[in-house]
């Protein structure tokens, strides 16, 4: 096209190419045990990323890297990101995997939304930052299976508002009752 948007959509999915074949590579040496190959390769690849549903599984493995390495700061920002950008991934429904689970749609941002938690509770100079992004993912999704795992998290790592979060869970719960199995999977997963 005259206007350029060919030339720029080409650009992006060259670099989109370039961040895939990266972050294979890392995959494959995480699957090795080479944990600081795969931070490296995964580390560069996640830049050159223009494609959203390109960059998804690469960040999801890139932020639970960072937090097996206690790279709390890189992990919590690739977890924001997960939260602000992969929060609902309609296509993970398709995948057997998560679709057994009951949330699929959400799976990405959940298991951010448990990083999150995780290192809040290892890490007490990431707690601030943790409660203000599930805050505001759960502000977000107020009534869907993320929004109770923002709420779960929240109630273990800001306990002086508990009460609160204890009830955005149950008000959660009442309105779609088959949640109430889920919230108790999530609590579990919190507390080990």
């Amino acid at each position: 096209p005259s206007d350029g948007c060919g030339v720029q959509l080409m650009a992006a999915h060259g670099d989109d190419a370039h961040a895939i074949a990266l972050g294979c590579e890392g995959l494959l040496e995480l699957q090795r045990g080479e944990m600081f190959r795969a931070d490296s390769l995964l580390g560069k690849a996640m830049p050159l990323f223009r494609l959203r549903k390109s960059k998804a599984y690469f960040l999801v493995a890139y932020a639970g890297l960072e937090r097996t390495l206690h790279k709390f700061p890189l992990a919590m920002r690739a977890y924001s990101e997960i939260a602000e950008t992969l929060d609902s991934v309609p296509d993970l429904d398709l995948i057997p995997y998560y679709m057994l689970s009951g949330y699929a749609e959400y799976a990405y941002g959940i298991d951010a939304a448990y990083g999150m938690a995780k290192i809040a509770i290892a890490d007490s100079a990431q707690l601030k930052p943790a409660i203000m992004e599930l805050k505001a993912t759960l502000n977000r999704h107020p009534k869907n299976p993320l929004g109770l795992m923002c709420a779960t998290a929240l109630k273990y790592i800001d306990g002086d508002n508990a009460d609160q979060y204890t009830f955005a869970i149950n008000l959660i719960c009442e309105q779609t009752p088959a949640y109430r199995k889920i919230a108790d999977e999530f609590a579990k997963r919190i507390q080990q």
